[in-house]
């Protein structure tokens, strides 16, 4: 790996899905301290972030961790390789967030089909959450009946603070499609139902750019991502640990 560019406060800049926002901040707010660097994190839905990259009028960040891994797939497929190799983080499943009891009796992805049945998703241009909401309608064969119920009685945001904000608010949900990282907090006031196919667990990854002019410090901020103390940060949010996995 070569050197890194000299600089008195070197200064790194990470695209980083929202997703992950709480579990990181410290981590690199302590490392921003230990280091004497500057980190410029920029949190959104990870389809936002892709959208911005491929524009060109931002450039690529130094590093980008994703919601899903599939978004770094997609910019090295689209970009030509601009990363260079991902180390996994974490991953968390998407549920349904219900009231408590489980009122309407959710217990699968089919069941949102139920004409009427009030539900709240993300909008999958913008947000991973809703992109992989969209695959799991259609893996279960129900995209046309649940869509209509988002459609006619259910709603789309772009974040899943929002729809849990419309949970809380009481009368406007019957169910919301979100992570089980976003909910550690709702517990004694919600039941989840988890979903168990494959595609609705999704993995969180990062990587940095080929020709970030910090390789090495960059190689730092993937090792603190990952380290111990980082992880005890993701668990108590509710994700499952990956890094060391492979």
């Amino acid at each position: 790996m070569p050197g890194d560019a000299w600089a008195v406060r070197p200064r790194l800049r990470i695209d980083c899905g929202g997703v992950n926002r709480e579990a990181v901040e410290k981590t690199i707010r302590e490392f921003e301290l230990r280091e004497g660097c500057e980190i410029d994190v920029v949190y959104a839905g990870c389809g936002t972030l892709v959208s911005k990259m491929k524009t060109g009028d931002v450039g690529l960040p130094d590093l980008f961790m994703t919601c899903d891994a599939t978004y770094l797939d997609k910019v090295q497929l689209d970009m030509g390789n601009p990363f260079g190799p991902d180390l996994k983080v974490s991953s968390t499943r998407i549920v349904m967030l219900v009231s408590k009891g489980n009122p309407e009796g959710l217990k699968k992805l089919a069941d949102l089909a139920r004409p009427g049945l009030r539900i709240g998703v993300t909008e999958p241009t913008a947000s991973t959450l809703g992109m992989l909401c969209v695959e799991l309608f259609r893996e279960a064969g129900q995209y046309d009946a649940i869509k209509k119920n988002i459609d006619e009685v259910g709603v789309r945001t772009d974040t899943a603070h929002t729809l849990i904000q419309s949970m809380e608010a009481g009368g406007k949900l019957d169910v919301a499609l979100v992570y089980e990282a976003n909910i550690q907090h709702l517990r004694d006031r919600f039941d989840y139902v988890p979903l168990q196919p494959a595609r609705a667990m999704a993995i969180q990854n990062v990587a940095a750019r080929k020709t970030t002019p910090y390789p090495q410090l960059a190689g730092r901020l993937m090792a603190a991502l990952t380290s111990a103390d980082s992880r005890r940060r993701f668990e108590q949010l509710g994700f499952s640990w990956k890094a060391g996995a492979e």
